[in-house]
């Protein structure tokens, strides 16, 4: 998997710095108007991409492609924890225990 294959990360090429590092401000990714720190994130539909999995894993050939299809869901799921805690932190959601 890729880090363009990421929710969120899709215009990273279009983020990605058109000069050199080090003249902070002039690369398109140093602005904040352009980082992907300061939009919204984008609407994530976890129940197709988990419905995908599913699918790909019952007409799978090899143990290989389920294992590969495995920790596909495995990253699903992790990614679906990490949204669901950002979720939670941002509605302001703290541990009193």
């Amino acid at each position: 998997m890729s880090a363009l294959d990421w929710p969120g990360l899709e215009s990273l090429e279009f983020d990605a710095p058109q000069r050199a590092f080090g003249r902070k401000g002039e690369a398109p990714a140093q602005l904040a108007e352009a980082s992907l720190l300061h939009s919204e994130p984008p609407a994530v539909d976890i129940r197709e991409r988990l419905h995908g999995i599913c699918a790909l894993y019952a007409h799978a050939r090899s143990p290989q492609q389920r294992l590969a299809l495995l920790e596909r869901l495995e990253e699903l799921t992790l990614e679906t924890a990490h949204l669901l805690a950002v979720d939670l932190l941002r509605n302001g959601w703290r541990d009193d225990g």
